[in-house]
Formats: C-alpha cells, structure tokens, sequence
C-alpha cells in the first residue's frame, strides 16, 4: 500500500542568521503617522553592508572559510558596486528575500542597466514603447532567467521607503517627500498648540542618526525639536492651490533668511512637502510661549535682576527684527506678527538671563502672509481675530481689502504692545493683565468688535466728488489710563530702569505717527486715511514718531548701559514693597489712628499715639517672602534617578505595598497616558463622582479636590508637572508620580517609594545611611562633612552599643578625634519633665543614664545615632549644666560651632517637647498602582513632599534656637509626622527618593554659610536687605526663656557681621557709613499678636545689658523702615557707634558687663498743625505716655525738588530715662518733614546718651 502523500512530520528547523534578520532587528519605529511604521536608520546602512556580509549572501552561507573571501573579477565587480553608490539598493534586495543565485543575477542587472541608490525610490516604468524601455526594467520581468517573482517585486517596491528616510542637515532646509515615505519621528507628543483649523504644532523626537546638525541648550543638554503641520481642506480646489502657493511662497522667504542667526530668532530646521501634507521643524520650547510664561508666574517677585533680564530680552528681540529687517540690506523683510504667542520661551538659564530665552517664533510670515493666516481669511474667520498687535496703518490694509504693503515699524508697534504687556505683569501679575486686556475690548461702528491698542473713529467728509470717509487714529483709552498708572508706580518714578522703559513704549513704540519716509502706505484707497486724533495727549506728545528696530536697540542699550553704573542696583529695583493695588501709592504711608494734632512743643506723649493700622501702613520690607516665617515657597522637584537608583540597589526592591497587581480603575483611567507631554485630566465634578465608588484613581482625585468650594471651580483640572499633578493650577503638587528602576517608561519620571516603611526600622535607618554615606563620598567640594580634628563641645553624650539600656556623660579631652550628631528639638512648656543635667547629678551622669529615664525625645535620639553607626551625640539639656550654678552661659558661646561642626544634625521638626518623640508611627499614604502589559508597575500618590509646610512651618521651627541651628548646621535629618527629610549643601531630599530645589532656601541649608549668599547675592545692598529679614523672621520665632533672645543667633550673627566686613552686636550692623543708622531704624511689627513690644528682663546671673535701641531687648516681632537704597542721604554726626573703629568683624551681642551707649544729637520736634500724612510715629511699648520726647535725625530722603525743610527725615523717638542727667531710651522710630524739627544749633538740641 502506497504512503498518504498527506503526512506531515516535524522537523527542527535549522537556525539561521541571515542578513535579513540582522536588518530586521535594527528597525526601529516611527511613531509620526496614526499607523506606526518602521524605518532602518542611516547609520546602520554602512554597519550591514559589509565585505563579509556580502559574500555570505551571495554564497548563501553562515560562517566563511578563508578561500571564501578571493572574489573572482565579475563578484568583485558586484561588491563594488555594491558598496559604492548601491548600498540601499542590495539591503532592500535582501529584504525582498533574494539570496545566493538570484541575489547575484539581480545585482548584475541593476549595475548593468546602472540602477543603484539614486534611482530610488522605483515608482514602476516610464511609458515607452518597444524593447528599449523592457531594458530599462530593474527586474527585467520579460526575461525567463528573471529572479524577481510578483510578491519579490511587491516586497522591493515596499521594504524601499523604509531605507529612504530623510537625513536633516543644515544645507539642506527645503524637503519633497513622496506620501509613501516614512519620518523619522521616533516619538510625537500629544498636540502642543492649535492654530485654528489649518495648523497644529507637535512635540517630537527625531532619532539621532537622522539630523546631522545636532543643537544644544546653553546648559548642554540636547534641544527639543517641533514639528508645525499645515492641514490643507481636501474640498476646495480653489483654496488648495491658493495655500499651496502661499506654502511655498512662505518656504521660499524661510530659505532664504535661513542662515540668519541669532539668539532671539528662532530656529529653522526644515520645510517638508510629504504629499499633500506640509511641515515646518524648528526647535521646540520646554516654556511654551510668552503668554504661557506669564501665566505660569501668575504674581512674579520683582527683582533687579527680573527686571534686567527682561529688559534685556526685549534688546534681544528688537535687535533680532533690525537684523530681520535689514537683512543683506533688502528693504522689504519684516515679521508682520509680533504677539505672545508668536514669542516663544526657552527656559534653559544662560549667563545672561536667569529667565532664559525668548525666541520670535513664525518667520515664514516675514514679508508674506503664513499659510495659516491665508486659510482663515478665506474661510471666513472674523477680519479682526488676529488685529490685537496690529498697528493703526493696518486698517487701511483691512479695510480696503488687499494685502497692501507693511511698513517695517508695523512690527515696532506690536513689539511695544508686548513690552507694556510685560510691564502690567511684571509690576501688577497676570491677573491684572487680564483685567487690561479685558479693557481694550471697544466698540467702533461699521468696524464691529474691535481688540486693539489703539481705536479708530469714522468721519465723513461731503464735497463735490462724493463722500469721503477718513478714520482718525487714537491710542486706546484703556492704554493712556494704563501708562499714566504706571507713570505713578514706585518703580517708575524717578531714575529707575522701569521709568525708562515706560518712556520709550510712550515716545518711541506704541505712536501712531510714522517717520515721512516710510516704506508703507497709510493710504491705500483716497477715501481712507489714518489720522492721529489727539496730538496733544499726554501719551502721543507732539513730535514723536514710531522709532526704527536699529533705534529702539541703542535706546534699550542705553539702560542696559546705566543700569552698569548703579552700584546697589537702585536703578533696575527701588527695593520698595508692593501691594495688591493697580494704582499704588508712589510712597507707602503709614497713617496712625489717632492724629497727634494737640501736641504742643514738649512733645509730651499720649496712649494711642504709636499706631500704625489703615489701608496703607506696611512700611516693611518684604523683599524675599510674602510668609513671616519663610524666605521662599517657590520649590521645585527635578528628577533626580541616579541617586534613587543607587539607594535602591544598595537596599535591595522597594518595600512591599498594599497592591503591586494594578489597582481597580475605570475605562478612562486605564487608558490615561500619563507620558505625554502637557498630560492634563480635566473633568466636571458629575463625571469624577460617576465612576469615584468603582475607580481606586478616581477616588483618590475626589479625596484631593472635595475641599474646593463648586461655585468658584464648576470643573476640576489635573495637569502633571514631570513626576508631580498640580490641581486647578495650584502652586504645589496635590500627587506624585514614582515608578521602579525596572519601569521603561521613557521619560523622566521619578524612581521612588509610594509607601514608607515604619519609623525607627531597619529600612527606615537604612535610608537614612543612605543619604549620609552618599554625602560623604560623593560631596567632598561641598564641605558638606566637617573635619574630625575641629572644635568638640565640653562634653558629649557616649550612646553605647547597640541594644545597651545605658549610655554615659563623655568629657571630651583635648586631643580627641571623634566625629558627633547633634539634636535640635524644642524643650517644651513644662519645666518639671525636662530632663536636664544639674551640678547635683552630672558626676553620676558620667558613670552611667538608663536609657529608660530618658524623655522619648532622646530615646529617638539615641536609637538614630547608634543607627548612624556613630558613638557620640550631643543634647543641650544633658550637655550643658543648667541651672544658676550651671555653666550655660560659656557653653552658649560655642553654640555656633557646637552644630557647625556635628557630623550630623538630627531635628525633632514635629515633636513639641521632650517627651513628644520623633519615631512616631506615621500615617500610611494613598497611592494607586498602574500596571500596563508586562511593564513594571507605576504608582500614583498622594503628594507629601512638602518640606516647607513640615519643616519650616513646622512646630519646631517656630523655635527661636532653631533658626541659627538650621543655618549653622552642614546636614541635618528631619524628622515630620509624615516622612524625613535630609538637607546638606546638594539640596533637600525626601524619604520617598523625591529631590527638591529652592534657590533661597539652599542660601539657608548651606553647610558654609553664608558662601551661597555671597556668591548669589553679590550685590552688598541685596545682602543688607537678606540679613535683615533673617533679623524680621527671627523676631517672630518664640522661647521658653525669653531671655535667651540675643545668645540664641548670636553664632550666627557673628557670621552676618563677618560677611558684610562690619562692627556690630546685638542686630545693628555698623560700618562706619551708612549701616549703624540703617540698622536703628526697625519698627514694631504690625503683625504681632499684641500691639505692643514687650521689655525682657534679664536675670542677675546672665550678667548681660541689652540697649533699648535694640529690638533683642524686646519680646515681639520688628520690621524695619521702608527706605529706598540709595535714596537716603546719611547724617553722620547725629549719632556715634558704641564699638570702637578697630572692631572690624567682631560681634559684640555677647559681651559682658557694662552698658552699652550710643552718643547723639537729640532734638526737638514739632507736629503740630501738620498733615498727619507727611509724618509718622510707631512707638515700641504704646501704652507708654506722658513723656517728653527728642529725636535723633538718622538721614534724609533725597527728593528731588524738595527744600531739606520739607524732604522726608528719618528719626529715633527718644525719652529720658527717670533719674539719670542726659541718659535716654529708645521708644519708636519715624520719619517727618526737616521744617518739624528743631535745627541742630537750636539750644534745644543735646548731646545725650541712649542706653
């Protein structure tokens, strides 16, 4: 019986490792297009076309012998071929699944009928006629011997478009693309920006081996690129061609301005015509546009430094159209639409602005219409959408319905508009910009709705021709109200950067009057004309024309140029503070509430009159925080991987979770694409709350946002910030974002723990190692660790081993080397539970404590050195004998190096006394598992990296110790109820693996400090005003013991005086000019809990005197007088230093004994009658009365105009003290006109004593 023909049997298939397998796996995918396509990059054409790789094919074998390689002449003749101009040819051959034989005769052909790679891509044979086009047939289909089946054909006819992947270089902008072929996009971000229906701007990366001219950031990083795609209506025939000419008309003026460089233009890369589709690449901008960088910094802190910046980036810009405008000398450049949006923002810090760069963006509008702009006035969109930035000749455009011709200066009024748009933000936010523009909206006849910066009304003129309309040209209402504000505002009053500014947007940018020799017709049609309606307005004097690009940059320059000449910056930033007004009072007064109008020249005091309350009486400076108790709130949380990746392998996976399967989500939540650039939830609160019962995600959005009130927020937004989602535009986080070192989660997001470990276990100690031994190896320029061989405090607590139930009281020798951790931690309210070392027990202390007796504070304490694996730690209260008989009052004076020279610092940030602990167990947080294929999981948390509401409003840090413990310290832990923080001279990093940033802040947590202040801050007057508000936020921080007050930042007082090259002691710097009389002018703060300042006494066995003219002599927080720096003239021989001139550097705040004086000239003075708003009085006690008072003249305002009888003079209120000749007290500080006090060489004016 014959054998089924229908048996099949398995065999092993032979593995083979062809060439096409090897190409295969070097596609890699385009993501550009809705179906993914894959593509070989350039690069790899020269790895795989190899001598050996070739011959293999050709012989249809795996590995070669040595004979292999001696080509007969007719195979080296194919090589060559091959690998000289046919090498994409061969690879698609080979994919099309040709080898040996048929491999040979295929190339044969293809060298013979000489097609190679320029012949690509193969599109099917010319129509002709006879033998001669068969023979021009690659695949010489007519030939029996033919290796080329249809499906090889069709393979090679489809494998090419992945080898013929454009290559962008910078001589090659213009690129004409066929539909099929592929970009090489290996990633396209969610839409960025729409332009109405016609153009959309996209976020991609382009694979490296496919854009030859690389571009980096200033900071080195490599730079985003953008891809802008033109969308042209498939329907209209009419308009498809009308914007294909527009395209390329507009790709024309790009290549040709394509080798005009300059910081301020933005980048081309490419023009792509792929089919019907059009693209422009560029560089893509990490800070969105302008418009978004306003809104981003809703309330912008104003700085010298702000203001420099932005001056200079509008130099910039203005210097990038007079380039653009004369550029190769042709007359007839310019952009033509000048917006916000058009501006785009490139946050990468260069040497010259912290801000980054802004970039105008759209060129290929410059002299044509974009392509964009063409498709919406055809289609019907509204004439005036785009009219915002437009100047007053664009109506004779508009209305006569032409494109007419565009005079250069068009782009110099719209830059103008921008620039006072920069200015409302700068000086009043973006709200208020808002609330401008909203203004500008006006109604203007036959015009309709128009939005401009300037109105327009019709008027028509009867003659015998006919009617003539002519259209009078203004400057908007909304814009004069707007400049005659700002022309009011502190910082533009005067000789400021921001007053010259303002002068050059009202004489030079935002004129409707054009130079007579313009490029531009005002007049395209007789019967329209544009005409300046108000001549004589303040904001468009006589005279004025629009200025030139070229000279609008020497005006710029010429700021630029002052602003190096002014020493203390005065001139970029009065230094005054600001409030929430759009029409802020040039000069912030403060107005009392009870006028002082009967008092007669005794100058005698009544109750009431030290008040300092209504509307405008914050007279403080505030330059750095709007928060008492914190310089900035400004965090951010770059990812930080290398370190988390490191700590992560050290101790091994993150801890187990509750769920490491994902978590139950809707169908919404499942499919969120959390990667995507810009990722934003926005949702009403019906459709959170549909789905909050079955989504795990959705819950734990509903938990964040319930809190908000429904009538301000009808919908509730989440947007992700790198690894963080911000709610509704909040200013923190509200949900973090970490994933596992095993994630392929190809953006930076932050590896980390969702859930912590306990308090106090192994794993929780572990990280604390961490964070330590990585600070030691890996910070050693930082200074981060101090030296063994440094100061050691008198005595030192010795923990023990691990597991002992006692420690001991070390006296440290002279010759010790040891390394120590230090505690700051608050004592707490009840004397009778501290746990304190005494005179009466330190000999038993130094044999031996139990652990057990201990307050939980230093059981924790204990427990976390003896974790760090160090023996020794310091407390206060052990360390130090306290009592009368105590040693406290030596020790106190080492308090600065006691922490500068611990190996760590350990601070209890949320317990409240001794006994409260800092091993608590903590709150478990929530967080989501997301799990997609067979991806490691990602989590969603509840955001708790806030070490400014755990630490620096944390109970510890109301304090008053604790300020200079912060400051002095290298390194501390900090330990909150919610997780630890660690801060050394890297930053703050969080027990969740987050890294966390604040510029300000890092000025406090420098191990060196003040060096960061030093070299952030360079100007001497910015560090004045820095010192003072450590001073104000001291001030405000509570003791046990009041009279700990002046010792408790003493060490770091030391430092302050040291930086600054000055005397002084006790809060008053002094350097024999300006500062000793700046320093007596603080105030009682207006925020205090009691309208009153309250006198400390000292006790007998502190052996300390406090001066009433320092506010260390008082319980109560101080501010200091607003005074504008620089703006004050010094009266030198009104008051004289207490410390002698030789005490350069030296603190006094801790010297003992005696009484500490100042001599001065004391006046009388003369209210009465006057104004109470050309004076004021805040006095330090109020409820003091019936004194007679003097005053000491510190200085005076310079004011120009002003006689020295009315310039404003800043004084000392004085009275004597009862029972002692000629010796006074400080009781308030003010100022008044020179006219109300008594001349120096009045016999009413004394020489006296102020103790």
């Amino acid at each position: 019986m014959a054998p089924s023909p229908w048996i099949f049997s398995k065999t092993p298939r032979r593995k083979i490792s062809t060439l096409a397998d090897h190409i295969i796996e070097k596609y890699v995918d385009s993501k550009f297009d809705h179906e993914p396509k894959q593509f070989l990059p350039e690069d790899c054409i020269d790895v795989l076309v190899t001598l050996d790789n070739i011959i293999k094919e050709l012989l249809k074998k795996d590995e070669l012998e040595d004979e292999d390689r001696t080509l007969p002449e007719t195979v080296q003749d194919i090589v060559d071929f091959i690998c000289g101009p046919a090498k994409k040819v061969f690879l698609i051959t080979i994919v099309s699944d040709l080898r040996g034989d048929h491999l040979y005769h295929a190339l044969d052909h293809f060298k013979e009928i000489g097609f190679n790679d320029k012949s690509l891509p193969f599109k099917g044979l010319p129509i002709e006629e006879g033998e001669r086009g068969q023979e021009k047939d690659p695949f010489f289909r007519q030939d029996e011997t033919s290796p080329w089946s249809k499906k090889k054909i069709h393979d090679f006819c489809h494998e090419q478009w992945r080898f013929l992947v454009p290559v962008f270089c910078r001589n090659n902008f213009k690129h004409k693309l066929d539909p099929e072929h592929i970009l090489p996009f290996t990633e396209k971000y969610n839409l960025a920006t729409k332009e109405g229906n016609f153009a959309q701007v996209y976020e991609i990366k382009i694979h490296s081996d496919h854009h030859k001219n690389k571009i980096f950031n200033s900071d080195g990083s490599l730079a985003k690129l953008a891809i802008k795609e033109f969308k042209l209506p498939p329907s209209d025939e009419e308009l498809q061609k009308d914007a294909e000419d527009v395209w390329e008309s507009e790709v024309e003026t790009l290549d040709e301005i394509s080798d005009l460089k300059h910081d301020n233009l933005i980048q081309r890369i490419a023009a792509i015509t792929r089919g019907r589709q059009r693209f422009l690449m560029f560089l893509w901008a990490d800070g969105g546009n302008l418009r978004d960088f306003w809104k981003r910094r809703e309330k912008p802190e104003l700085t010298a430094s702000l203001v420099r910046d932005i001056i200079n980036q509008i130099r910039g810009m203005a210097d990038a159209l007079h380039k653009l405008h004369n550029y190769k000398d042709q007359y007839h450049y310019r952009h033509g639409d000048i917006k916000p949006e058009n501006i785009l923002h490139f946050p990468h810090a260069t040497k010259d602005s912290s801000i980054g760069t802004f970039k105008i963006s759209d060129l290929g509008s410059a002299k044509h219409h974009s392509v964009a702009t063409r498709l919406r006035e055809r289609t019907g969109s509204k004439a005036w959408a785009t009219m915002e930035y437009q100047p007053p000749e664009a109506m004779t455009n508009q209305l006569s319905k032409g494109p007419g011709p565009t005079s250069r200066l068009y782009d110099i009024w719209s830059l103008g508009c921008v620039a006072l748009e920069f200015m409302i933000w700068l000086l009043y936010g973006y709200k208020k910009l808002e609330d401008f523009k909203a203004e500008l909206k006006s109604k203007t006849g036959k015009l309709g709705e128009l939005t401009a910066f300037f109105i327009l009304k019709e008027k028509e003129e009867v003659s015998q021709s006919g009617t003539t309309s002519t259209y009078l040209a203004d400057i908007h209402p909304a814009v004069k109200a707007c400049l005659e504000t700002l022309s009011k505002d502190q910082e533009c009053a005067g000789n400021t950067a921001l007053s010259d500014l303002l002068d050059i947007i009202k004489t030079k940018l935002l004129v409707v009057r054009l130079p007579e020799r313009t490029d531009s017709s005002l007049s395209a049609l007789k019967s329209f004309s544009v005409t300046n309606v108000d001549g004589n307005s303040e904001t468009h004097q006589p005279g004025h024309k629009r200025a030139s690009a070229l000279s609008l940059v020497g005006a710029l320059d010429d700021i630029l140029n002052k602003g190096k000449a002014d020493i203390d910056e005065h001139y970029w930033h009065t230094g005054q503070i600001r409030d929430d007004a759009l029409l802020p009072e040039v000069v912030p007064i403060i107005v009392p509430d009870v006028r002082v109008d009967s008092v007669d020249k005794s100058s005698h005091l009544f109750v009431g009159w030290a008040t300092d309350s209504g509307p405008d009486r914050a007279l403080s400076r505030r330059p750095f925080t709007q928060n008492q108790d914190s310089l900035s709130n400004d965090w951010s949380y770059p990812v930080d991987n290398d370190f988390a990746t490191h700590v992560i392998k050290e101790m091994g996976p993150i801890p187990p979770t509750d769920n490491h399967s994902a978590t139950d989500l809707c169908d919404k939540c499942k499919d969120m694409d959390f990667w995507a650039p810009r990722f934003r939830i926005e949702e009403t609160w019906s459709e959170l709350e549909s789905t909050l019962n079955t989504c795990a995600f959705c819950k734990l959005r509903w938990d964040i946002s319930k809190h908000l009130n429904r009538k301000d927020h009808t919908s509730v937004t989440f947007e992700r910030r790198d690894s963080t989602l911000k709610m509704n535009d909040s200013s923190l986080p509200v949900l973090s974002i970490c994933r596992t070192p095993e994630s392929n989660i190809t953006i930076p997001v932050q590896i980390g723990y969702p859930q912590l470990p306990g308090a106090g276990s192994d794993a929780h100690f572990n990280t604390l190692r961490q964070w330590v031994n990585n600070c030691d190896e890996r910070h050693g320029k930082l200074k981060c660790r101090p030296s063994k061989t440094g100061f050691l405090p008198t005595r030192l607590i010795d923990v023990g081993e691990e597991g002992s139930n006692t420690i001991r009281l070390y006296e440290t020798k002279e010759k010790d080397s040891l390394e120590y951790v230090a505690l700051s931690h608050p004592w707490g309210q009840k004397p009778p539970e501290y746990f304190c070392t005494y005179r009466s027990n330190v000999e038993s202390f130094k044999q031996s404590i139990n652990v057990a007796d201990l307050r939980q504070n230093f059981r924790d304490a204990v427990a976390t050195t003896r974790a760090l694996r160090k023996t020794y730690l310091w407390i206060d209260s052990i360390c130090i004998i306290q009592g009368p008989d105590g040693d406290f009052d030596q020790e106190a004076q080492h308090m600065e190096s006691v922490f500068n020279s611990a190996y760590c610092v350990l601070a209890a940030s949320s317990a409240v006394g001794q006994s409260t602990g800092f091993l608590n167990e903590r709150k478990r947080r929530d967080f989501v598992t997301f799990k997609r294929g067979d991806d490691a999981p990602f989590y969603i948390c509840r955001f708790i990296d806030d070490f400014n509401q755990d630490v620096i409003e944390g109970s510890l840090n109301k304090r008053g110790w604790v300020m200079q413990e912060r400051v002095l310290a290298r390194r501390t832990i900090y330990f909150t109820d919610k997780q630890c923080y660690w801060e050394c001279g890297e930053g703050v990093r969080c027990e969740t693996l987050t890294k966390m940033e604040n510029k300000l802040e890092s000025f406090l947590g420098d191990p060196n400090f003040p060096e960061k202040v030093t070299s952030g801050l360079t100007n001497r007057g910015q560090r004045i005003v820095f010192y003072e508000d450590l001073y104000r936020q001291y001030s405000r921080l509570a003791f046990t013991k009041w009279e700990d007050r002046p010792i408790a930042i003493a060490g770091l007082e030391k430092r302050l005086i040291s930086d600054l090259g000055t005397r002084g002691g006790f809060g008053v710097f002094d350097d024999g000019q300006s500062l000793l009389r700046r320093s007596l002018l603080w105030q009682r703060g207006d925020d205090n809990e009691e309208p009153t300042l309250r006198r400390i006494t000292f006790p007998p066995e502190r052996n300390m005197t406090v001066p009433t003219w320092s506010w260390m002599a008082y319980e109560g927080g101080i501010d200091f007088l607003e005074l504008p720096l620089g703006g004050v003239e010094w009266l030198k021989d009104q008051v004289n230093s207490p410390w002698p001139l030789s005490a350069s550097g030296v603190s006094h705040t801790l010297s003992r004994g005696g009484s500490i004086e100042l001599s001065a000239i004391a006046r009388e003075f003369n209210t009465q009658g006057a104004d109470s708003k050309a004076w004021m009085i805040v006095s330090d006690i109020p409820e003091r009365k019936n004194e007679s008072l003097k005053c000491i003249v510190m200085g005076r305002r310079r004011e120009e105009g002003k006689s020295e009888d009315d310039a404003r003079h800043y004084v000392l209120f004085i009275a004597r003290r009862p029972g002692e000749n000629n010796v006074y007290e400080r009781v308030g500080v003010g100022f008044m006109p020179g006219k109300f006090i008594e001349p120096q060489a009045s016999e009413k004016s004394i020489s006296v004593k102020v103790r």
